[in-house]
């Protein structure tokens, strides 16, 4: 099932539950273009923030040839097989980048998995809430 069909919502989640709103902002970023631009210049301003390498900044969507071309929720598999990946946190809080990142046996299920084309892909972890 496609879970960014509007008409199709999740039916075992209650309307606050993270995967909903997650939901939401995939379901309004597929549909609103003027939101996609947000998006990807909210993104190249934090990468230039961050000093990334000029060569592997996210392309404008003002280049015709740079787009959004499938955005997916509730996955687990990214289905293309090259790519710059880029790590997306939706939170509350600012991520302290001094935790260590290790392998995990379980499987993973990705929030949101958007292709840019031609090169780039997000990967979104929402996590509204510190506490929870």
């Amino acid at each position: 099932m496609d879970h960014l069909n509007y008409f199709f919502p999740y039916e075992r989640k209650d309307a606050h539950h993270e995967d909903q709103l997650t939901r939401a902002f995939l379901v309004i970023l597929k549909m609103v273009p003027f939101i996609q631009h947000m998006f990807i210049e909210m993104i190249r301003e934090k990468m230039f923030e961050k000093n990334v390498n000029p060569e592997n900044i996210v392309p404008s969507l003002v280049n015709t040839e740079h787009r959004i071309e499938r955005i997916e929720t509730q996955v687990k598999k990214i289905s293309q097989d090259s790519g710059k990946l880029i790590s997306i946190l939706i939170s509350d809080d600012e991520f302290i980048t001094d935790h260590k990142v290790h392998n995990s046996e379980r499987d993973a299920v990705y929030d949101g998995v958007i292709y840019y084309k031609p090169d780039f892909i997000f990967i979104i972890e929402n996590k509204p809430n510190k506490k929870q």
